[in-house]
């Protein structure tokens, strides 16, 4: 951060007056508090470029997912407490100068920091206020977009079981649907959840899909979580039947390689009985002579 530098004099009388700084991290730590009798008070230190870069990677691309990017901000400057004027710095970083532009006039040119540890503290007000206008015009700037064709895209694999095919596909629809996943689901599927549970449906194995609609009558309008629950019982179904007919077919394959061996011994025992028959036959003719 780019701190206001104090003079001398307050600087030795603040090293004097000021107990052991306690470092509390964060992603990166960025901030400190100083922890006196009276209460927490904020310490500010400059951000590097290096600061910026790993500070700034946990948050995600607006141009992908604004709504998502505007909610981590949120939750990017309670953790890191950056000045107005260090934000305007971070995030012309992060966006670029084209995506940054669509924004910039709406955070406040005059400078303001974070003056209390409690977020929501009366102190904080001008802060918190630029925080979240400039994240209500992230939203607002980048739109939730839908690409359904990546989503189609998404099937589950012959050898991807129920559960791996359905967190694979609630990321990439949550990532392209243009949709927002709601913080409470509620009593009753909503669009959010309506089209993730047609997606999924549409994605499964056909033995698997045709073995949910036949045990679950409300597949059409019912939760999500039934038709996982359906989808994850036939599959343990299917699998214990094909165990079973792998069991049988491998009982088969021993009972019929243990034939084709006795086979392979008849006619030697035959040929030995045909032997000592000729052989008695002709003791019998030379008795007769």
């Amino acid at each position: 951060m780019i701190p206001e530098t104090p003079h001398e004099e307050a600087e030795e009388e603040i090293a004097h007056r000021a107990p052991p700084t306690k470092k509390r991290k964060t992603r990166q730590t960025v901030k400190e508090e100083n922890v006196s009798v009276t209460a927490p008070m904020m310490v500010f230190r400059p951000w590097t470029v290096t600061d910026m870069k790993e500070a700034m990677v946990h948050l995600p691309s607006p141009d992908e997912a604004g709504e998502i990017f505007s909610t981590e901000l949120v939750t990017f400057c309670k953790e890191f407490s950056p000045t107005v004027h260090e934000l305007r710095r971070l995030l012309a970083v992060k966006l670029g100068a084209s995506s940054w532009h669509k924004v910039s006039g709406r955070l406040q040119r005059e400078d303001c920091r974070r003056e209390h540890n409690e977020w929501e503290h009366r102190h904080n007000l001008e802060y918190r206020t630029a925080v979240e206008e400039l994240a209500e015009s992230m939203r607002t700037a980048f739109p939730a977009r839908a690409d359904t064709s990546k989503i189609g895209n998404y099937c589950q694999n012959r050898e991807e079981n129920v559960q791996d095919y359905y967190h694979r596909l609630y990321e990439i629809f949550n990532k392209h649907s243009g949709l927002i996943e709601p913080a409470d689901r509620g009593n009753q599927p909503e669009t959010w959840e309506c089209h993730l549970r047609s997606w999924f449906l549409n994605g499964l194995r056909p033995e698997i899909a045709q073995a949910v609609k036949a045990s679950y009558i409300e597949w059409k309008n019912g939760r999500l979580s039934a038709v996982l629950a359906h989808a994850l019982h036939a599959e343990e179904l299917q699998t214990a039947k094909k165990e079973r007919v792998k069991a049988k077919t491998d009982k088969d394959l021993q009972l019929a390689l243990v034939q084709a061996v006795s086979r392979l011994g008849e006619p030697s025992v035959q040929r030995r009985q045909q032997t000592k028959g000729e052989e008695v036959k002709d003791e019998a003719r030379g008795m007769a002579v």
